[in-house]
Formats: structure tokens, sequence, C-alpha cells
């Protein structure tokens, strides 16, 4: 795997966990609004990760 793959497919994982520690703060605070835009910060820029790793490497597995 070259490295620019390697650090964008570790990006993306990176972000994926920070959202899910996102999420379970948001469980117990659910009215956070820092930590709802944090998330919904966090969700845009997967996305996007997400996308230029599939326009230049293939399909990645689409998890929501």
């Amino acid at each position: 795997m070259n490295r620019e793959k390697h650090n964008l497919l570790a990006y993306i994982t990176q972000v994926s966990f920070a959202m899910d520690d996102t999420v379970l703060f948001l469980d117990t605070h659910p009215c956070n609004k820092d930590a709802l835009c944090y998330y919904n910060k966090l969700k845009k820029e997967r996305e996007e990760a997400v996308n230029e790793y599939t326009q230049k490497y293939l399909s990645l597995i689409h998890i929501s």
C-alpha cells in the first residue's frame, strides 16, 4: 500500500473513532451544542475523505 493511500485510510479510521467517541458523549449530554457541531464537522470530514479514497483507490465499504 502506498504512503498516500495508507495515510488517507488512517485518517478515515481516526475520524471514525472520533465520531464514535463523540456519539458516546452525546448519549449522556444530548443538549451539548458544541459536541453536536463537532460531530457534524467530523461527519463532513469523514464523508469527504471516504469520497476521495473511493475516487482514487476504488470502493471502501460505506459505513454511516
